[in-house]
Parts: C-alpha cells; sequence; structure tokens
C-alpha cells in the first residue's frame, strides 16, 4: 500500500474504489459508498481519511462525502 499525505504519490486500490465511487455526483453518505464499493466499514473508514487528508474528497455534515 502507498501511503502519504502528498497528493502525488499513488492512490490505494481503496482509495481508488472511493473516488470511482464518488464520482461526478454532488455528495454520497457512507452506506452509499459501502454499497458502491463493497468495502469493509474499516476499509472505507480508512480510506476516506487518507483522501480527506490529501485534500481529494471532504466530509459534510451527516457523513456525506464529496470529491474536492
Amino acid at each position: 500500500r502507498a501511503l502519504s499525505k502528498s497528493p502525488w504519490f499513488p492512490l490505494t486500490t481503496e482509495q481508488m474504489r472511493c473516488l470511482e465511487a464518488l464520482g461526478s455526483t454532488v455528495s454520497m453518505d457512507v452506506s452509499q459508498i459501502l454499497a458502491a464499493t463493497a468495502m469493509t466499514i474499516g476499509e472505507l473508514t480508512m480510506a476516506l481519511i487518507e483522501l480527506e487528508m490529501r485534500g481529494l474528497v471532504r466530509q459534510l455534515p451527516g457523513q456525506r462525502y464529496e470529491r474536492v
């Protein structure tokens, strides 16, 4: 797994799955992302935190996420 706060390092498979699920949708809640990615809650949570730290997604009220 390639883990880094820098947006220029390669994304992990889990991070890519999250970004693909979010696509150009306005925002999705965690349950929608779980359904779209078939990831475990632990995998999803870690991927979303990492993507948020890289500035690629942001969390919205109500456990919703969107691409930046």
